[in-house]
């Protein structure tokens, strides 16, 4: 029995699928890229921000909201925060509500933010058997180091994402 319900499992497994999220945006001069990871989640006070964002009004954005961000002066901005994204209006988030605003650009420079940011520039690839037992992907992207909002460094490096079991 337990072998039956062992292959029942997995079998069902395999046809799950979750809803494909919304990911936050980077704006380059004349271009604008997703990106994977999501600067605002290590906000001292996301918490406070999130609250006044209803994360359940959409499958597609668990989060409820997605960031648009810019790397301006070798420092990252958040230029706008966008909620209700399955609605056919989605709102702005006053960022002059939670964040102090930079003048000449009304963005939010990202000093909580420490880590690394990165965009897709080359095809997805699968990983082979030697690489990742688990399965997943890798691809060539370009990829900033970030500490205290400040852009380290910018480089082109092969990404590989393994799939959890």
């Amino acid at each position: 029995m337990k072998s039956l319900v062992t292959l029942l499992s997995v079998l069902f497994s395999a046809l799950c699928f979750s809803t494909e999220q919304i990911p936050d945006e980077l704006n380059l001069i004349g271009a604008t890229v997703e990106i994977s990871d999501f600067p605002l989640e290590s906000h001292p006070h996301k918490g406070e921000i999130v609250r006044e964002i209803d994360s359940r009004a959409c499958s597609a954005s668990a989060r409820g909201y997605k960031a648009e961000w810019t790397v301006f002066e070798e420092k990252l901005w958040l230029g706008m925060i966008l909620k209700n994204l399955c609605s056919d209006d989605p709102e702005l988030l006053d960022l002059d509500s939670f964040f102090e605003t930079d003048s000449r650009t009304k963005a939010v420079f990202a000093e909580w933010y420490s880590g690394e940011i990165s965009y897709q520039i080359g095809p997805a690839q699968r990983l082979t058997q030697d690489e990742s037992e688990l399965g997943g992907i890798k691809y060539e992207a370009v990829l900033y180091n970030i500490r205290k909002g400040r852009v380290l460094s910018r480089k082109i490096a092969i990404i590989k994402q393994v799939w959890d079991r």
